[in-house]
């Protein structure tokens, strides 16, 4: 048979208190990450992803000839989408062995 804990209230204010540091504690825990994917451009203008990746003109050339990431053109502005490009340096990643 399962174990359960009881949970004995004496007064509300002592629940409403707890209720709210719980809420306050788990906002501030999830909250700032959720605002941080939200506020995220969907599509980042070349000279972002040179910026942000440390690529030059020619490797950016190259992931767009071997399709290898997904951009748009419009004219002379080449835009990235965010999601391809974090996927495609996802996709070359080496993790670390344990050291152990």
């Amino acid at each position: 048979m399962a174990e359960s804990e009881d949970i004995i209230v004496a007064d509300g204010d002592i629940l409403r208190d707890a209720l709210t540091d719980a809420i306050r504690e788990s906002m501030l825990e999830h909250v700032p990450e959720a605002i941080r994917e939200a506020q995220k451009a969907k599509w980042l203008h070349r000279d972002d992803v040179k910026k942000r990746y440390g690529l030059t003109d020619r490797q950016l050339q190259y992931l767009r000839d071997e399709n290898k990431v997904t951009y748009s053109q419009r004219g002379r502005r080449i835009w990235y989408l965010r999601e391809s490009v974090e996927e495609y340096f996802e996709k070359g990643r080496v993790d670390a062995k344990n050291s152990e």
